[in-house]
């Protein structure tokens, strides 16, 4: 039996995939507890002895790296980004290289180190590093290159786009505190009658308000099961994770207000920093890779999903702060 070394196990995507991955043995490891996770949570701090030491006597095969600083809202806190991106990564690393079975390593980037432009992303497309969070995924894909150089490892990068939904049947969502993230957002700001605030309505898109592409979480962790075992022919590979479909913030707003059968009242404020007007991606390399497709990600089951998973935190009594 293989063994997966995951980090950001208790994370909103690390707790669904380690739900998952059945038929391997798992390390799961996060900084903080999940609710949802009970005793299968390894909590450590990533540099610590203790941990480096329980890493080489598990010895993984695989390792999927999600930990990391992602709340694309506080991307001026540099130190914070770099801490929990940059050397957090490199501590692994340097870990990793005493463990003689390592076969991969699976890391979870973002499609923010690209450059916006009107046609879709593909792999190639130019880089352009506008906030702290690209900067530190960015160079945190520069040290997997170069251990992978120097230790002829696999290294498979994925650069996600916008991952939502939830995992209604293992009872799985996102739990961030806050929660920053559109779709859960406009979702609970619907359910309770609130005002929504759209950061910016100026934007180069057909409405004004940014464009994304979204993608079911449940499309994420398939693509991850698929990387552990695929024979890949290059030792590092780089794949965007998204649809190839782009959906306008007022949009998911509609979408969203259709299906609670309640219209929001909206409140235009001036753009984010770090905001751009389009992000949205070409899956093509990834499917003539590895044959993968976004099965999960259409929008009506995006948002369902999400109203489901937010109800069921109700039932368990479950709340939790909103950042707008």
């Amino acid at each position: 039996m293989k063994k997966i070394l995951l980090t950001g196990a208790g994370g909103y995507i690390g707790s669904i995939l380690s739900k998952n991955l059945k038929n391997f043995s798992v390390f799961n490891l996060d900084k903080q507890k999940n609710l949802f996770m009970n005793n299968n949570l390894n909590i450590m701090n990533l540099n610590s002895k203790n941990l480096k030491k329980d890493i080489i006597k598990f010895n993984p095969n695989i390792v999927v790296h999600l930990a990391g600083q992602s709340t694309i809202d506080f991307v001026n806190q540099k130190n914070k980004y770099y801490k929990n991106n940059v050397l957090a990564t490199k501590y692994l690393i340097q870990t990793l290289k005493q463990c003689n079975s390592l076969e991969r390593i699976i890391f979870s980037s973002t499609a923010s180190v690209y450059s916006p432009q009107k046609k879709n992303l593909n792999e190639n497309s130019k880089i352009f590093l506008g906030n702290n969070y690209a900067i530190t995924k960015f160079n945190s894909e520069n040290l997997l290159r170069e251990f992978s150089k120097k230790y002829k490892k696999k290294i498979i990068i994925f650069r996600f786009f916008n991952v939502c939904g939830a995992d209604i049947k293992n009872n799985l969502g996102e739990l961030h505190n806050p929660e920053t993230h559109l779709i859960p957002i406009v979702v609970n700001k619907i359910c309770n009658k609130k005002e929504i605030i759209v950061y910016g309505n100026k934007h180069k898109t057909p409405d004004g308000s940014c464009i994304r592409d979204y993608i079911h979480v449940r499309d994420i962790v398939n693509a991850i099961k698929k990387s552990v075992n695929y024979k890949f022919k290059k030792k590092f590979n780089i794949f965007n994770l998204g649809t190839g479909k782009g959906f306008s913030v007022l949009q998911i707003i509609e979408v969203a207000s259709k299906l609670l059968k309640n219209k929001p009242k909206i409140k235009f404020s001036k753009a984010r920093f770090g905001d751009v007007a389009k992000l949205v991606c070409s899956s093509k390399k990834i499917y003539k890779s590895l044959k993968w497709k976004p099965i999960n990600s259409n929008i009506l089951r995006i948002i369902k999903d999400e109203i489901a998973w937010q109800k069921y935190l109700r039932t368990k009594k479950i709340k939790k702060k909103y950042i707008y």
